[in-house]
């Protein structure tokens, strides 16, 4: 469904049915048949890495950094790194806004340099629970007063072809970074938080001046989303040190016909933790050419490391570390070399 507004106003459409997810662009469709298993991974640089061992296909279990990565300690560099899409988010308490009220925000602080929206269903980022005891998963069901206020997605050009997103709910912001095209540069985190942080604050001003309220961070998120070519033949243990390398299958046990690995890792920050980086691997394909690729997402998330706007942007810089660290910690050393890896950045 389409919205018209009068000419020279912005346009924007609704869509309905789709997935709220904070990434938005996901070039990679479909499973490919692959087999691992998982395996370990070890030391480096003279901190400790974060270790993965799994009992089956699809699991997970939390490793804990003994410390969090010393600031004095460079983080590697990939000049040919993977990444087609970055994610900085965060989850605030609920403000009294309504749709045509965010739909305001995006024309007074953002249809400049983000002409085009769409409306999505809502997100609600997970809140990383650190529970003595692992909680059972139930079915939780909430009584809802009129239709939710629909989450507003801000395009810096056409969609498809945009390299810059900001999404926008009432209890939620996040800024995208997107590999539209083969010659887009990949700004680098610095200025992807700067940007960000930017956003936060002429949204923190404006609020402040409409009487609407402050923000109030709760959770905050940075995602990566890595396409790695993977050529027939090519498994997930060639790529990832927490798989091992085609293992043997017992007698009458056949290959897997597709892999999928998962694996989360603690942050811990004076003494306790913090956070959590979550990491998924699938086989895929690209949806341009159908060519073989794994899809590898990096995840941290937690809680602000403070009160207000500074304590959600010090968890991000905190969370960057862990993303890059852990990153370079599941993938083997000659997919460093092929990526121009380095450290001092």
């Amino acid at each position: 469904m389409t919205s018209r507004r009068p000419s020279g106003a912005p346009q924007w459409s609704a869509q309905a049915g789709q997935t709220p997810v904070v990434h938005l662009h996901h070039e990679a469709v479909g499973p490919r048949p692959g087999s691992a298993r998982p395996d370990r991974a070890g030391r480096r640089g003279g901190w400790q890495y974060p270790s993965y061992e799994a009992d089956s296909a699809l699991a997970s279990k939390v490793t804990h950094y003994q410390e969090a990565p010393p600031s004095d300690v460079s983080l590697p560099s990939f000049s040919e790194a993977p990444v087609v899409e970055v994610a900085l988010a965060v989850a605030f308490e609920p403000l009294a806004l309504r749709s045509f009220e965010i739909v305001r925000i995006w024309d007074a602080l953002f249809l400049d340099q983000f002409p085009h929206a769409e409306e999505q269903p809502p997100f609600q980022m997970p809140i990383e629970q650190f529970a003595s005891r692992p909680e059972i998963p139930s079915l939780n069901l909430q009584l809802m007063r009129g239709m939710p206020v629909p989450r507003l997605v801000l395009h810096n050009d056409v969609p498809d072809a945009s390299t810059q997103v900001i999404q926008l709910q009432n209890n939620h912001c996040a800024r995208n970074w997107r590999k539209s095209s083969a010659d887009t540069d990949y700004p680098r985190y610095p200025a992807l938080q700067q940007a960000f942080a930017h956003d936060l604050e002429r949204l923190q001003e404006y609020l402040l001046a409409k009487n609407v309220g402050t923000l109030r961070p709760v959770q905050c998120e940075l995602t990566y989303i890595n396409h790695i070519a993977s050529p027939p033949g090519t498994d997930l243990g060639d790529v990832l040190t927490i798989v091992a390398r085609r293992p043997r299958m017992p007698e009458g046990v056949p290959e897997p016909d597709a892999m999928r690995v998962g694996a989360q890792y603690v942050i811990n920050q004076a003494g306790g933790p913090v956070g959590r980086v979550h990491v998924s691997a699938d086989p895929a394909a690209r949806r341009k050419d159908g060519s073989p690729i794994i899809l590898l997402n990096v995840t941290a998330r937690g809680r602000p490391l403070g009160d207000g706007l500074a304590g959600a942007l010090d968890f991000l810089a905190l969370a960057h570390g862990h993303a890059v660290r852990v990153f370079e910690g599941i993938t083997r050393p000659e997919m460093h070399r092929m990526w121009g890896g380095t450290h001092g950045t």
